[in-house]
């Protein structure tokens, strides 16, 4: 579980620092490159044909030491609230010591109106069953005096990550038709609240079986004063190296890429 972990989240998070540069710009293209230079901004442009041949770059596993995956959804309205947590914390990548711990919690304290806010003929559907490859976020809001929000960060940070509390590897509660489930483990990290009234979920799954990694977060709802909100952070330790041993890492890429080599 500890090689698979690393392997689809430092993709996923760090999939958009991607790079072209255009060579064979045209004179119309090399005015707005000029222009876009101008007041300090860098930017090179690039084709879809040049685009189309970029693998991409992103920060190297080599150089993450730790990651912690944190979620957590909630729905609140008059009857009361529920909640669903789940973290997955993975350290000492870098070393024989590496470890991966799961923490999982959930809770429904909903009162016997808990489905009075339910708005007659309206509907969402849809977004629940939307899968991607990368990064999406669904929000789908039918009723009244409602607030929705799906919310997502990433971080990279030199200082150590945090413990987590006290948990299982799942976890789940229910109540007056409202139901908060999590889980953490191997295939990634998944919570979800459910009711009559609609969903907030989220994911961060692998890649397992040749299917792209994703973080997945879904906010549908068909009510009436209602609260829904997503939360989910990842925070990347990253390992301070000195520049010989960067150096060492380049070196090591360069011959594994000459022995790849067809002769």
């Amino acid at each position: 579980m500890k090689t698979k972990t690393i392997a689809w989240i430092v993709p996923l998070a760090c999939a958009g620092w991607c790079a072209g540069a255009n060579a064979g710009a045209s004179p119309s293209e090399s005015s707005d490159q000029a222009a876009l230079f101008h007041g300090g901004t860098v930017v090179e442009l690039a084709d879809d044909g040049e685009l189309a041949q970029q693998r991409g770059k992103y920060l190297g596993a080599s150089i993450v030491s730790g990651f912690m995956i944190a979620m957590a959804s909630q729905w609140r309205n008059e009857a009361g609230q529920a909640s669903a947590e789940a973290r997955l914390l993975a350290t000492n990548l870098r070393t024989n010591a590496a470890s991966v711990n799961v923490s999982s919690q959930a809770s429904v304290q909903m009162g016997a109106g808990a489905l009075a806010g339910a708005a007659s003929g309206a509907s969402a559907a849809g977004g629940a069953g939307v899968q991607v490859n990368g990064v999406g976020q669904v929000t789908q809001v039918a009723g009244n005096n409602n607030l929705a929000s799906n919310t997502a960060s990433i971080s990279m940070q030199a200082a150590p990550l945090p413990t987590l509390p006290s948990g299982g590897s799942s976890a789940l509660a229910a109540q007056n038709g409202f139901v908060a489930q999590a889980q953490a483990g191997a295939g990634g990290v998944q919570v979800a609240i459910t009711s009559p009234m609609g969903v907030a979920s989220q994911s961060v799954t692998s890649n397992l079986a040749g299917v792209a990694g994703s973080l997945m977060q879904v906010a549908q709802l068909a009510g009436n004063a209602q609260v829904i909100a997503n939360q989910l952070s990842i925070q990347l330790q990253i390992q301070t190296m000195s520049r010989q041993q960067l150096a060492q890492i380049g070196v090591a890429q360069a011959l594994q890429a000459v022995a790849g080599l067809r002769r």
